[in-house]
């Protein structure tokens, strides 16, 4: 097994601070052996910014900077009440942007990686697009009962991905064909879905920890039960309690509205807060400007969790 990892995240200036927090986590948390080619895909980011990200760069850990501002023309998506950046879209072109590389580790900016990633990196992908973990969406409850055992429905925040396998198959095309013309609520996870379907591999919860769904038990639904989660994400019975499934993950990711650089109760927020002191913009004081955002209203969540039913509906019987 080689221990080279090809990294990628995508960036612009609104995400930069996000960006440099989660890179700092996987530098202070990679084996010594183990030796990184970080691409950093940055769209319409500041002299300044590009300064910066460059500053990671460290032995054994190599930064790629790629600009992509001739891109702003395919970049021009706006959908009204979701979380996700229009840089998201850069996604679908990362087989075109990355020629040269034939796998790549791609993971979003909202994210803490807790150890070495050459065990992920190095799961046999041949004969997929994607490996790449259950999204928590399908353990809301007016969901649950649609899913059945051979609907995979994954979440795109962190994927490991064949680019040759998607180059040869012509998958970008068909990515940015289906979110021009298909349903879409998520700025680019619904059309990885609908394209890639039947060609992912499954990963182990540990490789993508959604906080969003220990979110919504803490406000919402504090009956769940464990049984149910470890059930749906294969986990071990050895799991005593929720905390613990947070504990053992490798990557954390804060998917979802609510952040820890916004809003100081979110679950593990003060782990990334860690990382961030512990980072080049350790002199900058974060709370300062940061404003705790409100509580997500009922109503709200009710709406989005209806709108996510009525997309995985028609994903469940459109994979029939």
């Amino acid at each position: 097994m080689k221990n080279e990892i090809n990294l990628c995240l995508l960036a612009d200036d609104n995400y930069i601070m996000q960006t440099i927090v989660t890179i700092n986590s996987i530098y202070l948390n990679k084996n010594s052996n183990t030796s990184y080619k970080i691409y950093i895909i940055l769209n319409s980011c500041s002299k300044e910014n590009i300064n910066m990200i460059k500053k990671l760069n460290k032995k054994n850990f190599e930064i790629n900077i790629v600009n992509i501002d001739k891109l702003n023309d395919l970049l021009k998506f706006n959908i009204s009440e979701i979380s996700a950046s229009p840089t998201a879209i850069c996604k679908f072109y990362i087989p075109k942007i990355l020629s040269d590389i034939d796998k790549v580790l791609y993971i979003d900016s909202d994210i803490i990686v807790k150890d070495d990633l050459i065990d992920l990196y190095n799961i046999n992908i041949n004969n997929y697009y994607v490996g790449a973990v259950k999204d928590t969406c399908g353990l809301s409850r007016s969901l649950y009962k649609l899913f059945k055992k051979d609907v995979f429905y994954f979440n795109s925040g962190v994927m490991l991905m064949n680019l040759k396998k998607m180059r040869k198959d012509n998958i970008s095309d068909k990515l940015i064909e289906y979110r021009v013309s298909g349903y879409n609520q998520l700025m680019d996870q619904d059309a990885f879905n609908f394209i890639l379907k039947r060609k992912v591999k499954e990963l182990p919860f540990i490789y993508n920890t959604q906080l969003c769904f220990f979110e919504d038990i803490k406000r919402f639904d504090s009956n769940m039960k464990l049984k149910v989660i470890q059930d749906y994400f294969n986990l071990s019975n050895n799991n005593s309690d929720f905390n613990e499934i947070i504990n053992n993950a490798k990557i954390l990711h804060y998917s979802g509205s609510l952040k820890p650089w916004n809003d100081a109760s979110v679950i593990e927020s003060d782990l990334w807060v860690y990382y961030y002191y512990n980072s080049l913009l350790k002199d900058n004081i974060l709370y300062k400007k940061r404003k705790l955002k409100k509580k997500v209203g009922i109503l709200n969540k009710i709406i989005k969790r209806l709108r996510r039913y009525k997309f995985m509906h028609n994903f469940i019987r459109k994979g029939e």
